[in-house]
């Protein structure tokens, strides 16, 4: 789920990590599989989640994931560990099939020589500016909800 992530391919594809790009989202991916292991005695809510992938994307990869998806990606892991705990993995194994073949539709298609076409995304489109009635530009500050509630 994590290594589909298409922030997180665009970040190792395009060297936002200044270096070691693929080895640092192993490391992330290796840090949030610790968190939901069997083995904890605590399991992480969707926030705690959210959180590191959150910190991960912005101090490692110098990105911001505005668009609901680390909250998705945290959901899905708890949903998968949760299938998992309860002796549903046959059910966990399924879901990760249906969304690696969804995104596979979505990401390329091939061309007539069999060959995938590379698909770029593009980042989402800058908020316009306000400008109030004196003609200044109103600075509005970034809104980080994960940090709304500080336990």
């Amino acid at each position: 789920t994590i290594s589909r992530w298409t922030l997180l391919r665009l970040a190792v594809d395009q060297g936002w990590a200044d270096g070691d790009e693929a080895q640092k989202a192993d490391a992330l991916v290796t840090r949030v599989l610790e968190m939901v292991a069997p083995s904890v005695r605590r399991v992480p809510d969707e926030s705690e989640i959210a959180d590191v992938l959150h910190d991960a994307i912005e101090s490692t990869f110098n990105a911001q994931a505005e668009d609901g998806s680390v909250e998705e990606i945290s959901r899905t892991i708890l949903r998968l560990r949760a299938e998992c705990s309860a002796g549903n993995v046959a059910n966990a194994l399924v879901y990760v099939q249906q969304q690696a073949s969804s995104l596979d539709a979505s990401q390329g298609r091939e061309d007539e020589a069999g060959e995938a076409e590379e698909v770029v995304v593009a980042p989402a489109p800058a908020p316009l500016p306000i400008i109030d009635e004196d003609g200044f530009e109103t600075v509005q500050r970034r809104r980080n909800p994960r940090r709304a509630c500080a336990p």
